[in-house]
């Protein structure tokens, strides 16, 4: 496709920016370079399913470990009935049980004072299916991951990634407690994101451990359309690995770690851009 009317498709498609690399050589950009600080949505479940991964490598805790034995160690005591089959590894995955999807922005602001990890717990039908039986897109998972990790350790989730964000500046939500939102809410700009991307092809082992990245891109949950999920990753039949949020972010990965593409947009139904960034730089 000629350049100037990929430009335009983009344009038109409310691309703010995109940056396209391949083995880590900029291929095609396009937007002005900038440190805006720009929302990143649900991209922030991967930095977050990250960082329990670490915290499991550190010895924190494991990923195997069952929900209802680190709330009891928080003193949170839930109306509904926690499974003895729930692990921390299926709040990554998608997996939880959850009887709807929960935590997203309109509910968050609407707790106010209350927007805790609490407030899901006082739920008595919060979780109404067995662990690893359903795939329900959520918020809440790495949002309990994301507090309980905080809670345990002592450190921030952005800690656990002191040395990338040393690279530049960023905000991250916080709940009524401080503890920063672990399934969205953080804001970098998209020079600082790509750099992101670089850890998710393996480029960038001073971010990001390569026994971590092949932690988190291990198939959790697998469906007939090739959709499959990992710790806050999707991944599709190909192998090909990403992660999205609200209005079209995404960072993009291909299944031979040489290709990247990382966006921000605003724009409210994203799905025919990425599709069509999807087929301009990895089907090539």
């Amino acid at each position: 496709m000629e350049l100037a009317k990929l430009k335009t498709i983009l344009e038109g498609e409310s691309c703010l920016r995109l940056i396209y690399r391949e083995a880590g050589e900029l291929k095609f950009s396009f937007g002005e370079t900038s440190n805006e600080l720009r929302p990143q949505y649900s991209v922030t479940k991967t930095f977050t399913a990250l960082a329990a991964i670490i915290a499991e490598s550190e010895g924190l805790w494991s990923l195997e470990d069952h929900l209802s034995e680190h709330l009891r160690r928080q003193g949170i005591v839930p109306r509904s009935r926690i499974g003895s089959d729930l692990k921390l590894r299926h709040l990554l995955s998608m997996l939880g049980g959850d009887r709807q999807a929960r935590m997203f922005q309109s509910e968050r602001k609407n707790l106010g004072s209350q927007y805790t990890i609490k407030s899901l717990f006082n739920d008595v039908d919060f979780y109404v299916h067995p662990a690893g039986t359903r795939f329900l897109y959520t918020n809440a998972g790495h949002y309990i991951i994301g507090v309980l990790l905080q809670q345990l350790s002592g450190r921030r989730l952005s800690d656990y990634w002191s040395a990338f964000f040393n690279y530049g500046d960023y905000e991250w939500e916080e709940d009524s407690e401080g503890c920063q939102f672990g399934a969205s809410g953080l804001f970098i700009s998209t020079e600082h994101l790509d750099l992101f991307a670089q850890a998710l092809r393996g480029a960038a082992p001073e971010f990001l451990d390569p026994k971590h990245l092949k932690r988190m891109t291990t198939i959790q949950y697998h469906d007939s359309a090739g959709q499959n999920y990992g710790l806050g990753i999707w991944i599709d039949s190909r192998g090909n690995y990403r992660a999205d949020g609200t209005n079209g972010q995404s960072v993009i990965i291909s299944a031979d770690r040489r290709k990247s593409l990382t966006m921000n947009a605003n724009n409210p139904n994203p799905k025919n851009l990425r599709q069509y960034c999807f087929e301009q730089f990895f089907k090539m």
